[in-house]
């Protein structure tokens, strides 16, 4: 990965695992890897820990889940979709 993209990582990063993640469902570092080049910033292993580490550093929650026979990093979210939509309801009343 370019240097000059370096800076982007950790935001795409965040944006796939908001999109991808949640308490039932994770992704493998491999998966990780394979939709960061779908996004157009192919990067190596060690540069997506250093992201995570800067959104850990941030206040973003993301938990590496090892259950049910399968590992992946995983993003909790502060609201499920139900509570987001009531949220956004009441805010636009």
């Amino acid at each position: 990965m370019k240097k000059g993209t370096m800076i982007y990582l950790p935001v795409v990063l965040y944006k796939i695992l908001s999109k991808h993640t949640d308490s039932e469902h994770r992704l493998s570092m491999p998966e990780i890897l394979s939709l960061l080049e779908e996004e157009g910033y192919p990067a190596g292993r060690r540069s997506v820990y250093k992201a995570i580490d800067v959104l850990k550093e941030n206040g973003v929650n993301i938990v590496f889940d090892k259950t049910g026979g399968m590992q992946g990093y995983r993003m909790d979210h502060l609201f499920t979709t139900a509570e987001s939509l009531y949220l956004i309801n009441a805010v636009q009343n």
